[in-house]
């Protein structure tokens, strides 16, 4: 599985300040390969909650698959 997504209105400090964002998906063993704002970040498990870093910027969205 694929997502892109796009966040909008992104802000951030520039110097390296790692936010987290935490994302609900589907109870699927296979791996999920998303893509924010042009960066990737691979997931290799997709069980209950799972957390990414961004480097810069924050980022509210919801997922549903």
């Amino acid at each position: 599985m694929r997502v892109n997504i796009k966040t909008r209105n992104v802000t951030g400090s520039g110097n390296g300040e790692a936010r987290y964002t935490r994302l609900m998906l589907p109870n699927k063993q296979r791996p999920i390969d998303l893509t924010i704002n042009g960066q990737e970040v691979d997931f290799p498990f997709t069980n209950g909650f799972v957390a990414f870093m961004v480097l810069t910027g924050q980022h509210n969205f919801k997922l549903a698959f």
